[in-house]
């Protein structure tokens, strides 16, 4: 009996998926904080393109 060789295929380590393609406007959640003292309740919503402002408005407000 002779061994016979089997062909080696080769495989791409990437292969590309088709997706499909995504509106241009797309629509990120905002932050939402939301704060209870006593029997007031405040709701602030924050676009999150501008987390930094928010983290800095709220460092503020917590002084």
């Amino acid at each position: 009996q002779s061994a016979q060789a089997t062909p080696v295929t080769s495989v791409p380590e990437f292969i590309p998926i088709p997706l499909p393609a995504s509106s241009a406007a797309t629509v990120t959640p905002d932050i939402v904080i939301e704060i209870k003292r006593g029997a007031a309740n405040v709701i602030v919503r924050w676009p999150q393109a501008a987390a930094a402002e928010c983290a800095s408005w709220l460092q503020n407000w917590l002084r």
